[in-house]
């Protein structure tokens, strides 16, 4: 087991970019309620030591 923090995060639902890569179909438009977003950082900041690198995908939104 390595010692990486792996993290998927799909912060909204609105993408548009149709990536061919991407194995998700949103049909529905919302996005993650804030608390949620709050505590996801939270838990990095305060495991972040633990780990050796923080490896995360499905933050392209950030783009939109």
């Amino acid at each position: 087991m390595d010692n990486n923090l792996h993290l998927i995060i799909y912060v909204t639902k609105r993408c548009n970019f149709r990536c061919k890569y991407c194995g998700y179909s949103f049909v529905e438009s919302s996005d993650m309620a804030q608390g949620i977003q709050d505590g996801i950082i939270n838990f990095v900041r305060k495991n972040i030591g633990k780990y050796g690198s923080i490896i995360s995908i499905g933050l392209e939104e950030n783009l939109y």
